[in-house]
């Protein structure tokens, strides 16, 4: 092969390989190097540490654990159950109860009504807005 069609990698180091995707040099000169990977030299993913790190260790403690946790209560079940209250929530109290802003809270509360609770609003003495649950579709009918 002339010196035209080479890059200029090939023409400094004739018996070299470059690979495109990375700065990693093959030499296929008549010596053979080989680049050996240990567990201090190896940076970021594509690690060869073992088994002992990453994802495999994790999954297999993670296959022995018995699962007697309970599940987790979200916060739109909490709405619900401050709502079910016979004083019912007002909003202020339910945004403090789930960390969420108030047009969030009326958002959740439009999604109760969506899945057919009937939430009633009344107003107190303040003129706060109180919110309950006071029954369903269902029980409606």
């Amino acid at each position: 092969m002339s010196a035209v069609g080479r890059s200029h990698r090939d023409q400094r180091e004739p018996n070299a390989h470059f690979s495109s995707s990375s700065n990693v040099r093959l030499d296929f000169g008549a010596t053979a190097s080989v680049a050996v990977a240990t567990p201090d030299t190896c940076i970021g993913r594509h690690s060869v540490a073992g088994p002992a790190q990453g994802r495999s260790a994790n999954r297999e403690t993670n296959m022995t654990k018995p699962k007697t946790k309970t599940p987790r209560k979200t916060k739109t079940a909490m709405v619900r159950d401050l709502l079910e209250r016979p004083g019912g929530a007002g909003v202020a109290e339910l945004c403090q109860a789930t960390g969420w802003q108030a047009h969030t809270v009326r958002a959740a509360l439009s999604g109760l009504r969506k899945t057919g609770c009937v939430i009633h609003r009344e107003t107190d003495d303040a003129g706060t807005s109180l919110y309950r649950i006071t029954g369903s579709k269902e029980a409606a009918q």
